[in-house]
């Protein structure tokens, strides 16, 4: 016979049973220092109806002793420089877990804990690094947002408060440390409970819910669990079934799917000789292995794209040079030989960025976002990344673009070295890590096997861009970074698939549920192929799914029920007390134009979704 152990509060929730436990072991929910735990005996379906076998309280001041965590007005924030206790034997119990600190996690647990505020839900946001806000609090000063009109609930309230914190009601952009104060400051309001520099260990689960996690600092032990990591981290810990990389590219039969091998350089004669020696010394170059005719020959032995988003500033008060280190040359050997064969270049475009082999946009107070462009640090991420060898990962690629950011201010043609001339990192940005980001900017991870799976047939066909359960809005072009770049016989090959526009969509609810654990959700690494997941992997969208995972969350504690069975209107009626807009008819209802409805695919009478407009472009 199984046992779980359950917060009190959550039970009273569930099952109703306020009056007879107050009756018979009054006081036992006296303040909110007291937590208070009842033991369950495991039975098919919920819990409700189940037997209570024992009742007792805990102190959160003692479970907090215990863990190594205090408490404070406002939540309790872990400090990344504190010494790492060991691992607690005391569970925290909390009511919502959310794992990762992205954006999408910040909205889930925001959300969770503001509409389960009055029930005293107790909502934890746990933190991978020192930060939380993911990767636009580690440089991603300039995220992609497709369209700005379906930026709708939290994320329109994170742009927002970007606007009132510049006073400029046209300000998208924002520097990583004003990034991280308005997402804590939200954390904060809500009474989540923030830990960060945490590293899970392990999953522990019973049949199809996860019961707790285990971290460097803690167990964590509680109903309802949120995956909001880049990586799928706790969704692989607890054995959901996922797809990496392109190995499934061609298993949906998707329209616009094609993907090929494309010549990025042809070397110089002068520079064949000795260059697969230096490419070999290049971790983000395969070599020996000649391209295939057809790339989908070729579509498992690619990586998803990672690279640094890093903070530059011309400022000299402010800015600390870049720097070369002591393996530049072997880098550097494979790039001169690799920049022999391109066209360089770079220009200014709207707004002040700059555009090209680099790209550059403006956020604020003289602080630019660096972006990779079609230079060389856009790299596949090395299977290490999801084989616990994050750190090494890390500093691998660190030094990689550390090395690369010289070589481009230095041995590049000269529109592109004026374009980069006088950059350096923020010295006030991540100060206590070399002014540089925390984490990179991870764009795939573990797509999980969901209820329901994203394809390209739910964003072109207009009978499938309508989901019963809308869970977000997709806006932004379909953009599938380079997975592989191959050197063979002179030649440096990368495989490519087109940019292309997309009419908006509705993203199903099903995508988030993983298909064998009905208390996990995963809000960024959804249930999606690989092509579609280039145009919905964007942070709006990503903080629209964590959002509504948030809602969920709350509205299976209310019922009783797991996350999987919630009945949607209860999530949907919160969402939309949210102001958060996932119905594409409610959206083309808000566009005073026609222009603006056609263009997102709408109808510009009806509002139903139309055919797809043919604009692809390489």
């Amino acid at each position: 016979m199984a046992y779980r152990v359950l917060p009190f509060s959550t039970f009273l929730i569930q099952d109703n049973l306020l009056r007879p436990v107050v009756v018979n072991m009054i006081p036992l929910y006296i303040s909110f220092r007291t937590r208070s735990w009842i033991v369950v005996r495991e039975g098919a379906g919920d819990i409700r109806g189940r037997q209570i076998l024992r009742v007792f309280t805990v102190s959160v001041i003692a479970l907090f002793g215990l863990t190594g965590c205090s408490g404070g007005e406002g939540g309790v924030d872990v400090p990344s420089g504190s010494a790492q206790p060991p691992t607690s034997t005391v569970g925290s119990d909390f009511d919502v877990i959310v794992f990762g600190g992205s954006p999408s996690g910040v909205a889930a647990a925001v959300t969770a804990a503001e509409w389960g505020q009055k029930h005293g839900h107790r909502v934890a946001l746990i933190s991978q690094y020192p930060t939380v806000g993911g990767a636009i609090s580690n440089g991603l000063g300039a995220a992609d947002i497709g369209a700005k009109s379906a930026v709708t609930g939290y994320a329109d309230r994170f742009f927002q408060q970007i606007r009132d914190t510049y006073d400029d009601p046209g300000a998208w952009n924002v520097t990583p440390s004003d990034a991280e104060n308005i997402f804590r400051g939200h954390l904060r309001e809500a009474g989540v409970e923030i830990f960060t520099d945490e590293t899970l260990e392990s999953v522990a689960r019973t049949g199809e819910q996860i019961d707790c996690m285990t971290t460097t600092r803690a167990e964590y032990c509680g109903p309802v669990f949120v995956d909001a990591t880049y990586t799928g981290e706790l969704a692989a810990a607890a054995d959901v079934p996922f797809r990496l990389g392109y190995d499934d590219w061609f298993d949906y039969d998707e329209p616009r799917s094609d993907r090929v091998w494309k010549v990025l350089s042809a070397l110089r004669p002068e520079d064949v000789p000795g260059a697969e020696a230096a490419f070999e010394e290049n971790p983000y170059v395969t070599t020996g292995v000649r391209p295939s005719e057809s790339w989908s020959e070729d579509a498992g032995e690619g990586g998803v794209s990672m690279t640094y988003r890093l903070c530059v500033t011309k400022d000299d008060d402010n800015k600390i040079p870049f720097a070369k280190t002591e393996n530049y040359e072997k880098y550097a050997d494979g790039w001169r030989r690799w920049l022999g064969g391109l066209s360089w270049g770079a220009k200014l475009a709207d707004h002040g960025s700059i555009v090209g082999a680099i790209q550059i946009a403006p956020t604020h107070d003289g602080k630019w976002d660096f972006n990779n462009g079609h230079g060389f640090a856009n790299v596949p991420a090395p299977d290490g990344l999801f084989n616990g060898e994050r750190e090494a990962v890390f500093e691998q690629m660190e030094d990689y673009q550390r090395n690369w950011m010289w070589f481009v201010q230095h041995e590049t043609p000269e529109s592109l070295r004026e374009s980069m001339a006088g950059f350096g990192l923020c010295s006030d940005e991540f100060a206590e890590n070399d002014n540089w980001p925390y984490e990179p900017y991870i764009r795939e991870g573990r797509r999980i096997v969901g209820e329901q799976t994203l394809t390209m047939h739910n964003i072109d066909d207009p009978t499938q861009r309508v989901a019963d359960e809308s869970i977000a809005i997709g806006a932004y072009d379909i953009d599938n970074k380079p997975s592989e770049y191959r050197y063979w016989d002179g030649v440096m090959y990368r495989d490519s698939a087109s940019y292309a526009d997309v009419p908006w969509y509705e993203i199903p609810r099903g995508v988030i549920h993983p298909v064998n654990l009905n208390n996990l959700m995963v809000t960024v690494n959804v249930s999606a192929t690989s092509r579609a997941h280039g145009s919905l992997r964007m942070e709006p969208q990503y903080m629209a799914m964590g959002e509504a995972a948030g809602a969920i969350a709350f509205s299976a504690l209310l019922n009783g029920t797991t996350p999987a069975d919630v009945d949607w209107q209860s999530a949907d009626y919160a969402l939309r007390m949210n102001g958060n807009v996932r119905k594409l008819s409610r959206l083309c209802e808000g566009m005073a134009e026609d222009r603006h409805r056609m263009a997102a695919g709408l109808d510009p009478v009806t509002c139903e979704p139309t055919a797809r407009q043919d604009t692809d472009r390489s």
